[in-house]
């Protein structure tokens, strides 16, 4: 090869690092507007790898395809709005995908009012992921086995009303845990500035309450989270 041909080869070679290197800031860019916890995507691989090192090919087979098919959505609804229907798939295969992570201690229901026009009601993409990671990892997981989680959405007036129940163990029990204060208020801020944001842009009145839940020993029995 002539030294014109080599030094062709290395700007072609340099070219594509930089594009390879570009997609893969895309593609993290896209990762981060979807709130997608990397420690979820972490130990989703490790799930991967514990099912073939006990020669289990088809568990991993089924978690993969899920696991995919996740990702797959995640990246290609980068828009900040998503039909209901297309977050309530989502969020589908993200729960089941941690219920095996926490070997089904828990169940869970998704209710949908009859009013509501899935595909044409608009949500912002997987608004709720970071309430329902919360209620999974701090209030259900603890707890071991007869959790619920039941997420519902109603239409009340011209508003959509969404919930995320649970009958963990609760937040006053997991406080002194200095993790999860941190985990739960850094899902608390951005989905109050995500909804702070459609209100500039959409000019939406939105409303965020969360409510603990206790017996009459004042023991906490889970929380209500509501947008």
């Amino acid at each position: 090869q002539s030294r014109f041909d080599k030094e062709k080869i290395i700007i072609q070679n340099e070219r594509d690092k930089a594009n390879l290197e570009k997609q893969m800031i895309e593609l993290e860019q896209k990762a981060l507007r979807m709130q997608m916890n990397p420690h979820f995507i972490f130990n989703a691989l490790n799930t991967i790898k514990g099912y073939y090192s006990e020669g289990n090919d088809e568990k991993a087979g089924d978690y993969i395809s899920k696991f995919s098919r996740l990702l797959r959505m995640l990246l290609e609804n980068t828009e900040q709005t998503i039909p209901l229907a297309t977050e309530i798939k989502m969020l589908q295969l993200y729960i089941d995908l941690t219920k095996i992570r926490y070997k089904n201690a828990f169940n869970y229901s998704i209710e949908i009012d009859e009013k509501i026009n899935q595909e044409e009601v608009a949500i912002p993409t997987l608004l709720l992921q970071p309430i329902v990671e919360n209620a999974i990892i701090h209030g259900l997981s603890p707890k071991k086995e007869n959790g619920l989680l039941l997420i519902s959405f109603y239409k009340k007036e011209n508003k959509l009303e969404c919930v995320v129940k649970d009958n963990g163990i609760g937040r006053k029990a997991s406080v002194e845990k200095q993790k999860h204060k941190q985990h739960e208020s850094k899902a608390i801020e951005i989905t109050k500035e995500r909804l702070n944001l459609l209100e500039k842009d959409e000019n939406i009145k939105s409303d965020f309450t969360i409510e603990d839940l206790y017996d009459t020993n004042n023991n906490g029995m889970g929380t209500i989270v509501t947008i």
